[in-house]
């Protein structure tokens, strides 16, 4: 209270100071700490400098104050001392506005040193006064301690005065501190920039943010004494850690930095790695918690170990970082852990690491020695990591380094990204042999052009753009560039182009011109050749070194490969035109079919087992044969002589291929099977076939079905048929050949498969040979060729196919008059060869088919052509098991009728065809024909077999040859006949047997008698022309013989003993002048007589007188006189229909 009064009293009593006054009404109240005085504006009130005193006194003692404003007074220097003074004690007043004063320097500095103690004033204005801008700016300085925590100005300060023993300054979030302003991060650098003492600074959990930390980060480029800074928990970023790197290049003190507990990231990781590349101090730095990868951790870890060691690398490294463009070759060998005078062996990795960053962006290094260095698999990986993206590096050795596989695939992986690295030393390494192959394999893949090294993926994956490879580009390099020897396709490059395109199937064209390519490389992509299916060019022009080695490389592939189809090699290459050739012919195979394409190795290295050479389903491959194809197939079969059997039916060859086939069968030996069905060959290719085969004299087969050969191309043929004698088979159906033209040809080609024997005969035919009368086989014994080759094999027996052509030959002969073809294979197929024959020949009148396989399945056809023939009168089936009796008979008849004279062949067939025939007129012969025996036996079959229908009434058979034999048969006729009434036998040769076998027919006879026939064998001694008169028989003999009945007899003889009936109709019978005589024949006559008169009484016909006379007379009662001359036959078929009917005596 009585500093109070005094104060007061001492405010009070000073004259004249018009502020006095104002101020004397608050200060009171500032004394006494008035709870409303809050802020006091005393601005323009006269405040001068001893009111000024007044009120700072005032103000020492009040802490409720906190603005005051004495802007717009005459405060001088004196006034801003006062004031100054009185923040040192006041901790309230937080705003002072001194603007628009007098104040100079010397008030300013007061300010600024009162505000290094206050750390309440934050506000002070003092603008429009006398202060310079370096006393302003201390000020600010200073006033801007009073934002920042007040232990700032407690430790600042020290660190300002370089205080000897500040050792460590602590501005740790622990303190108390709360640092976030950029300008309290300023006051601290600055602080440190110049401070020699302090060694150890904490700023954990303050300077938040990068901002700050990079003011911080700032510092350290010009401090040299601190060797330890904490930030842990400082939220540093990538950025923040980026300028504390950067700092680190210039500071060579500070030997820890703890980050712990921030967000530093991988950004910020590879900016210390690079920063520890030139900083040579550094050795610890904590990063824990922070997200950062386990590699980058790893690098980090390297670079502070090489920090921990004073190396050669450290040395280098500087060099390195810098591009020393002197530097080129890197030589580290054994030193990279050089410590002192030995190796530490377990910081190899972290060395090898840092060495490898520090190389990622040289651009002179070209060779890197690393032996003997262990640097194991994590060095390795460092390694791995740089030549990512080291595109300079050419040479590295890594020898004896136990890198280890894992190592190795590290730079394996590496190198599928590299195309710089062209040597790599991996020796020594512990790695397994697959990975060597996979470094070694990197390695030349580097070695190749850069367009090689960007196809190779696409390649392996198979990208469906990539149809054409090649490398035309790389022929715009001059081959003076340093780099041409690793811009041109190498044998390598060859090798791992065939690598990648064996499981390729979308590339088609691989162009590899102007490389230097050798047979090495070639071989390479032939093997690949052999797996790819999707290449169809290649192009190899231009590789001068190439041999013809290499060609027999690609030829052998192309055996095996099916799609390449054009092969370019161009002229600049060492082979031959030969082999070119071979080549040529190799790569026309691959337009063939696949089984051609097969087959024709095996022809053209004349396998003995290759026989058959079959390419009839190559259309169904996607591919026929051509007429190109046909050129290569017999190319090659020109030089084969096992192959016997070609098929190539069913394909593309035209008139073309057709000639080609033909040149090649002129000169052909081995060949006998051919088949050419289903082309497209017309008439011009069967011309040239036809030439061909006409000097040909192997070929046996050949199949021309189904083409265009038409008319013409079969005459061709035919005329080829007639000169070739080897071919035995022929087919061409389906050819618009007429059915006539193609029967002459193939009985021409028939003529081949015949028996030697035969065929020497049928020649002779064809020729119309005049001395050849007879085609006789009948001795003929047919050959057992089991065993044979069917080229090889004759023809052993006689069968359907020999009746065929004989009856071909034959059809225009006019000499030959026998056909004898025995003990053969025979069939009812014959028979319509047989009737071709009979309608067309005009001399053969004798068939023999002895011992043959003849059923009776179409001998009706041979039946009915005899009817129309008049010349074959034998005709011998016997010994054919499948001819049955009645077919037999049949034909028996019908061959006879040839051998009878016409009149009795044309009436057989009359009544054969139902024609009514009541009378039979055969006493006069034809020519040279008569009637006998045989003609009795046909009367008593086509009467017999038509006696319901002819109803034949007289028999006239005067003048002819009928034997006792012949009596036989008319007996028979008779006893079964109802409508014959009269019988002529005049002069023949008979005996009494004959009349007493007419008679038998007739009534029963009781004395037995002797049949005639063959068997007895009685030769009738007669004049071939009977006569009338008796003498002429007195002198004639009968020689007899031992009789031994035949079959025949006995069927007779028991035909006879079983008669039940008798002819009732025959009325007259005539023999007159036959060698019937005797007394014996006397009664005879007279029953005989009788009979007749009995039949004529009973059919109530009245009879002039029953005369049995030896004389040839005529008596006719009530007849008129025009018949009295007429022959009987005739007139009794006049006389038919009178009731009054004649008998006829002989």
């Amino acid at each position: 209270q009585i500093e109070y009064d005094n104060l007061l009293t001492t405010m009070l009593v000073t004259p004249g100071d018009q502020g006095a006054a104002l101020s004397s009404i608050y200060i009171p109240r500032i004394l006494q700490n008035d709870s409303t005085l809050k802020e006091l504006n005393l601005s323009g009130k006269f405040v001068t400098d001893l009111s000024a005193n007044h009120l700072a006194e005032a103000l020492k003692k009040n802490n409720r104050l906190h603005t005051l404003n004495l802007s717009g007074n005459q405060l001088s220097d004196a006034g801003a001392v006062y004031l100054s003074e009185m923040l040192l004690t006041n901790t309230t007043l937080t705003e002072l506005d001194l603007t628009n004063n007098n104040i100079g320097d010397e008030g300013g500095r007061a300010f600024a040193k009162a505000l290094q103690t206050n750390s309440s004033l934050q506000g002070l204005k003092f603008e429009q006064n006398n202060i310079s801008t370096t006393v302003t700016d201390q000020l600010y300085y200073w006033l801007d301690f009073n934002w920042h925590p007040p232990d700032l100005k407690k430790y600042i300060p020290a660190v300002q005065k370089n205080n000897e023993n500040t050792y460590e300054l602590d501005l740790s979030g622990d303190s108390g501190l709360r640092i976030y302003h950029e300008l309290s991060a300023t006051i601290v650098a600055d602080a440190l920039r110049h401070n020699n003492n302090v060694k150890r600074v904490l700023l954990d959990n303050n300077f938040k943010g990068d901002n700050l930390v990079s003011i911080i980060a700032d510092t350290f480029n010009y401090n040299s004494t601190v060797t330890e800074l904490s930030m842990s928990g400082c939220h540093v970023g990538p950025e923040g850690a980026k300028s504390l790197a950067n700092a680190l290049l210039n500071n060579t003190a500070l030997r820890v930095l703890n980050l712990n507990d921030n967000e530093v990231g991988d950004m910020g990781v590879r900016a210390f790695i690079e920063a520890l590349l030139t900083n040579n101090n550094i050795c610890k730095i904590t990063l824990q918690n922070n997200t950062l990868s386990d590699v980058l951790r790893r690098k980090l870890d390297a670079a502070l170990t090489l920090n921990s060691q004073p190396t050669k690398l450290k040395k280098v490294l500087p060099r390195v970082l810098s591009n020393d463009i002197t530097l080129t070759e890197l030589d580290m060998c054994g030193e990279v852990l050089e410590y002192g005078s030995g190796k530490v062996g377990t910081h190899g990795n972290a060395a090898t690491v840092i060495l490898a960053d520090a190389l990622r962006r040289n651009t002179q290094v070209r060779s890197l020695d690393l032996q003997n260095n262990d640097i194991g698999p994590d060095g390795a990986k460092g390694l791995a990591e740089m030549i990512k993206v080291n595109a300079w590096l050419t040479e590295i050795n890594l020898k004896n380094n136990k890198i280890m596989n894992e190592g190795a695939v590290s730079i394996v992986a590496a190198l599928k990204v590299n195309d710089s690295v062209i040597s790599l030393n991996c020796e020594d390494n512990d790695i397994e042999h697959k990975w060597m192959v996979a470094l070694n394999n990197a390695l030349e893949l580097n070695k190749q052009p850069t367009t090689l090294k960007r196809l190779l993926p696409m390649i392996y994956d198979n990208n469906s753009e990539l149809n054409d490879v090649n490398f035309d580009d790389l022929l715009d390099i001059p081959e003076s560039n340093d780099s041409y020897k690793y811009t041109r396709l190498q044998d390598s490059s060859a090798e791992m182009l065939a690598k990648a395109l064996r499981a390729n199937s979308v590339v088609t064209s691989l162009g590899l011109r102007g490389g230097r390519i050798t047979n090495k490389g070639v071989k390479a992509l032939a093997e690949m050749l052999k797996s790819n299916q999707s290449i169809t060019r290649i192009t190899l022009t231009d590789n001068p070194e190439l041999t013809q080695e290499g060609v027999a490389f690609i030829i052998s592939a192309l055996k095996v490969n099916d799609t390449v189809k054009e092969v370019d090699l161009g002229n600049r290459n060492k082979v031959t035109e030969e082999w070119l050739n071979e080549l040529h012919f190799a790569v026309q195979l691959n337009h063939q079919p696949l089984s051609m394409k097969q087959a024709m190795p095996k022809i053209l290295d004349d396998d003995p087992a290759l026989r058959t050479v079959s390419f009839k389903l190559a259309a169904q491959e996607g591919r026929p044969i051509t007429d190109n194809s046909c050129i290569h197939l017999t190319n090659a079969l020109m030089l084969n002589s096992h192959v016997t059997s070609l098929d190539i039916s069913n394909n593309a060859i035209t008139n073309r291929g057709a000639e080609v086939i033909a040149e090649y069968l002129r000169q052909n030996k081995t060949l006998w099977y051919l088949n050419l069905a289903n082309n497209d060959i017309g008439i011009d290719g069967a011309d040239f076939l036809a030439r061909s085969l006409r000097i040909n004299a192997t070929l046996k087969r050949l199949d021309l079905s189904d083409n265009h050969i038409l008319e013409e191309g079969g005459r061709c043929l035919e005329q080829m048929a007639w000169l070739n004698f080897s071919l035995k088979q022929v087919k061409f159906d389906n050819n618009n050949v007429s059915a006539t033209l193609s029967r002459t040809i193939r009985n021409a080609i028939m003529l081949n498969n015949q028996p030697q024997v035969l065929k020497k005969l049928l020649k002779q035919a064809l020729a119309n040979t005049a001395h050849l009368t007879e085609i006789d086989m009948s001795d003929f014994e047919p050959v057992d060729q089991t065993g044979v080759d069917e080229a090889d094999r004759m023809p052993g027996a006689l069968d359907d196919t020999s009746m065929e052509v004989v009856c071909f030959c034959l059809s225009r002969n006019t000499w030959v008059e026998k056909i004898a073809l025995c003990n053969g294979l025979i069939s009812s197929k014959s028979y319509p060869f047989i009737v071709d024959l009979m309608k067309k020949n005009t001399t053969v009148n004798t068939i023999i088919l002895k011992n043959n396989k003849l059923t009776d399945d179409g001998i009706s056809q041979i039946i009915e052509v005899l009817k129309l023939n008049n010349l074959v009168v034998e005709f011998d089936v016997s010994g054919n098991p499948g001819i049955t009796d009645f077919y037999r008979h049949r034909l028996r008849m019908a061959v006879m009728l040839n051998s009878q004279p016409r009149l009795l062949k044309n009436t057989c067939l009359r009544m054969k065809n139902l024609d009514a025939v009541r009378s039979i007129k055969l006493d006069a012969y034809d020519g040279e024909r008569y009637c006998n025996d045989d003609s009795c036996e046909l009367l008593h079959h086509y009467i017999t077999e038509c006696k319901d229908r002819c109803q034949v009434a007289h028999i006239n058979l005067a003048n002819n040859k009928v034997t006792d034999a012949g009596c036989r048969w008319l007996g028979r006729l008779l006893q079964s006949n109802r409508t014959i009434i009269s019988l002529n036998l005049d002069n023949n040769l008979l005996s009494p047997e004959g009349l007493r076998v007419i008679a038998s027919a007739c009534f029963p006879m009781v004395a037995q008698f002797r049949p005639l026939s063959a068997g007895k064998k009685i030769q009738l001694l007669v004049n071939q022309h009977c006569h009338n008169d008796e003498d002429d028989f007195e002198g004639d003999s009968v020689e007899e013989v031992p009789y031994k009945p035949s079959q025949d007899d006995l069927d007779y003889q028991q035909w006879v003993a079983t008669l039940s009936t008798q002819n009732t109709t025959l009325q007259t019978i005539s023999y007159m002048g036959n060698k019937i005589h005797g007394p014996t024949l006397a009664t005879l006559e007279q029953q005989l007589d009788v009979k007749l008169k009995e039949n004529c009484k009973n059919a109530r016909i009245s009879a002039a007188q029953p005369v049995v006379s030896r004389k040839q007379t005529i008596r006719i009662e009530d007849t008129p006189d025009y018949l009295k001359h007429m022959d009987d036959t005739i007139l009794v078929d006049a006389l038919q229909d009178r009731t009054r009917v004649l008998c006829l005596s002989r």
